[in-house]
Parts: C-alpha cells; sequence; structure tokens
C-alpha cells in the first residue's frame, strides 16, 4: 500500500509530518510528502491514525501498482 495525499484538498496545518514524521515529511512549499514509497501490510492497522489526523481528509491508502519482473 502507499499514502496519497490529495494537495488541492490539503490546508497544509503540518498535523501529519508534526505527528506521524516516519511516514510523512515536510515539503519546500509547506505541504506533506509521503516518506515510503511502500507500507508493510503489518504497519496499515498504525495508519488509520495518520488518515484520521487530517482535519479534511487529504489523506487515503492506494494498492501499489504491481512490480515488473
Amino acid at each position: 500500500m502507499k499514502i496519497k495525499i490529495n494537495l488541492n484538498a490539503c490546508l497544509k496545518t503540518g498535523q501529519c509530518y508534526y505527528t506521524f514524521p516516519e511516514w510523512v515529511s515536510r515539503g519546500e512549499d509547506d505541504g506533506p510528502n509521503p516518506t515510503k514509497d511502500e507500507i508493510p501490510d503489518e504497519q496499515l492497522e498504525d495508519l488509520n491514525e495518520l488518515i484520521a489526523c487530517c482535519p479534511v481528509g487529504a489523506i487515503r491508502l492506494a494498492k501499489s501498482e504491481p512490480k515488473e519482473k
């Protein structure tokens, strides 16, 4: 799974990167950037807290695209 952030909806409050710096960093424009390309399945339950911390619901999880062999 991957963290996806709708930057058009984001208010740039910083709630996500202040609370969960292991998953989201602060970008040059103060917008959030996911720090990991892939989230292990065992951490998915913990990411519900990250999703819930966004005041406008701009954070979601998306399935990763299969890697080519």
